[in-house]
């Protein structure tokens, strides 16, 4: 059972997985060999651009404190990132190499069942991802509350689980206030005013509607206001209407909840933006109350905003500037060149992709028109700042000849 690359007619290169087994006869002679030959060239660029994706996303999820986790069903090997361990009072160090029975050693006991029981689910696709809060020793001993989330992202070619990806977040003191707020009105509202979240309930049967202090804050009204159904949705702007109105009859009608970020006017006029948060509370299987929470989310979205325009600023500024950039891999292979670049080398950027950067970035000594070393290789190679001595010629794919620093 062996994989490697083949030359197709047409002149491209095709990966493909070769399986063989000898045919043997009583006394063991080899009589036949039977094989098969499978294409395997889109699995293993899609398992590439997956593990690239998978990179991409742990880069960005180790930003937001959440732990990771990566788990190779069939193996059962388990990657997780820093701040998970910490969630168990360990440094990664400490838990490497790690198992889904070690991590499952660690999960309460009475959590285990349903946290199996919702996995098998997610793997029959009866469920699009996993979602379960779990409760995890601590090194010190005590018990670590988690949302743990996760989808299976590849599957085996019999159609079976393979790698999964997820996240979890420590939901401990959430639970812990949670629980407390049951038992105190006072306390929900105290809470609310301090997170900026408002909590509110409506009545199926009855249509009447419950909010705490804080969804009087949001929405812009008096302590003595009494809310009403027919006025609440006005208060979202008129292209939210339809959506709100629309997740709320279909946990109705599914008992599934919802989670929105929607446009919102106050009642003194001020336009922000809110998530809404909803669910359906059943009785005998009929949907009998709505429950949920409202949280202003202006300021959110305004530092995604910027920073969204952060980054074009940064892509239109590496477009547009004079000087010639040109960016290569680890290996010294081409990975992007600007218009300047392009412009100096002939090298179109998607031409020069995977290329060698000394085959685009020809250098040579301006008198003695001898090859010169590229200070990029140099500079992966020493790990420091290189840069190129006088009379050094970039000599262009077009034939021009540029005088350069670097």
């Amino acid at each position: 059972d062996i994989a490697f690359q083949i030359v197709h007619a047409d002149g491209g290169t095709r990966c493909v997985r070769l399986r063989s087994k000898a045919n043997l006869t009583g006394d063991g002679v080899i009589v036949g060999v039977v094989g098969s030959v499978e294409d395997v060239t889109e699995q293993r660029r899609a398992d590439v651009a997956l593990r690239d994706e998978r990179a991409r996303l742990a880069s960005i999820i180790e930003g937001t404190g959440a732990g990771t986790w990566e788990w190779n069903v069939q193996t059962g090997e388990l990657l997780i990132n820093e701040r998970a361990a910490a969630m168990m009072g360990y440094p990664l160090q400490a838990l490497a190499p790690l198992t889904i029975t070690d991590w499952r050693d660690r999960v309460h006991p009475d959590d285990v069942p349903r946290s199996n029981a919702l996995l098998n689910q997610h793997f029959a696709q009866e469920l699009p991802s996993y979602d379960c809060e779990v409760r995890l020793r601590h090194r010190d001993g005590q018990w670590v509350c988690l949302q743990d989330r996760g989808r299976v992202l590849t599957w085996t070619a019999d159609g079976k689980a393979e790698w999964m990806f997820g996240t979890h977040l420590d939901i401990t003191e959430r639970k812990r206030q949670s629980e407390a707020l049951r038992h105190s009105e006072q306390l929900l509202n105290r809470t609310g005013e301090v997170a900026g979240v408002g909590g509110w309930e409506l009545d199926l049967l009855s249509d009447a509607l419950t909010w705490s202090a804080q969804m009087r804050r949001i929405f812009g009204v008096s302590a003595s206001y009494v809310p009403r159904l027919s006025e609440t949705i006005r208060f979202y702007a008129p292209e939210a209407r339809p959506v709100f109105q629309a997740a709320v009859q279909h946990a109705v009608a599914s008992g599934q909840g919802w989670d929105l970020e929607l446009p919102f006017v106050k009642a003194t006029g001020e336009s922000i933006w809110v998530r809404s948060v909803g669910a359906v509370e059943l009785h005998k299987d009929k949907p009998v109350k709505l429950v949920g929470t409202l949280q202003d989310v202006t300021s959110v979205r305004k530092v995604a905003g910027e920073l969204a325009s952060q980054h074009e600023l940064l892509r239109v500024t590496m477009q547009s500037i004079g000087d010639a950039v040109i960016t290569t891999d680890a290996h010294g292979a081409v990975t992007w060149l600007n218009p300047v670049a392009e412009r100096m080398t002939g090298w179109l950027s998607a031409q020069a992709k995977g290329h060698p950067i000394h085959q685009v970035f020809h250098i040579v000594h301006e008198e003695t028109r001898l090859p010169k070393e590229s200070p990029v290789l140099f500079c992966l190679q020493q790990g420091q700042v290189a840069g190129l001595a006088h009379h050094t010629l970039l000599l262009s794919r077009t034939g021009d000849e540029f005088g350069i620093q670097d």
